[in-house]
């Protein structure tokens, strides 16, 4: 990671004073950084605001954490959600299913010969299953990233936070039908279906009309494939609104 120029501009990077020194090393490389007690705060490990005012936190775990208590994580991340923003999860190193439950490695590096090498951390009886299940139920509400070490966390949280502090408009990812997220919604899905446009450039659902659309399809993609007579099933969905879905979508009528 290297310097940024005119990064001075950019609102800090606030990082936990419990996180590690290296972390904070990085990142300080390359982010403008404040340490501060976010914890304590009922704050994620790392917040910022990015260019659109908006709040993103990021909460930095490894599998042993998830595996030996996900419970205890899931209770942690929900105080977060209290604050309104973008909370995300990174969890650091690997785990492996056996045919007892799952074993974790940490300390990832890769040798002189670029194999990837690991050095086991400890098993667990619980099953795989479990935890990927729990995860799942997770990401409706949270995103989710894994990444193999501490230095990938930093150069990870780096590029998010100097990503987000560019105007919407310079972002070209998904940007013929997606608008940026007009309201904040717990539920990523929602938020999604409320940044749909029409050719047009007129938002299709509101926050409502899109939590009654994933209440009753599941998916953002499960929407978009659905026929024009289960869409119209929907209340606040007509012919005109799921024609102007279909046009955004370049589905034939």
């Amino acid at each position: 990671m290297s310097w940024i120029d005119g990064m001075s501009n950019s609102p800090p990077l606030q990082i936990d004073f419990g996180e590690p020194a290296r972390a904070i090393e990085l990142l300080s490389q390359a982010c403008p950084v404040e340490v501060l007690n976010l914890n304590q705060k009922g704050m994620a490990d790392y917040c910022w605001v990015d260019a659109e005012n908006r709040l993103h936190q990021l909460e930095r775990k490894r599998w042993d954490e998830l595996c030996a208590d996900i419970n205890a994580v899931e209770y942690q991340l929900l105080r977060y959600l209290a604050v309104p923003s973008d909370l995300g999860l990174l969890i650091e190193e690997f785990v492996m299913p056996t045919s007892s439950g799952m074993r974790t490695y940490s300390k990832p590096r890769v040798d002189e010969r670029g194999a990837l090498k690991a050095f086991h951390s400890a098993s667990y009886a619980r099953p795989y299953s479990g935890i990927m299940a729990k995860l799942w139920s997770m990401h409706r509400f949270i995103e989710i990233w894994t990444v193999p070490n501490l230095d990938a966390t930093a150069i990870a949280i780096a590029a998010f936070y100097h990503n987000s502090m560019r105007p919407s408009e310079e972002h070209l990812t998904f940007r013929r039908n997606l608008l940026g997220r007009p309201q904040f919604n717990a539920n990523p899905y929602v938020r999604t279906l409320m940044g749909v446009i029409d050719p047009e450039r007129r938002t299709l659902f509101g926050p409502k009309l899109s939590e009654q659309l994933i209440e009753r399809f599941g998916t953002p993609w499960a929407v978009y494939s659905a026929s024009r007579s289960e869409l119209i099933k929907v209340d606040g969905i007509g012919v005109t609104r799921a024609q102007r879905l279909w046009r955004a979508l370049g589905r034939k009528e």
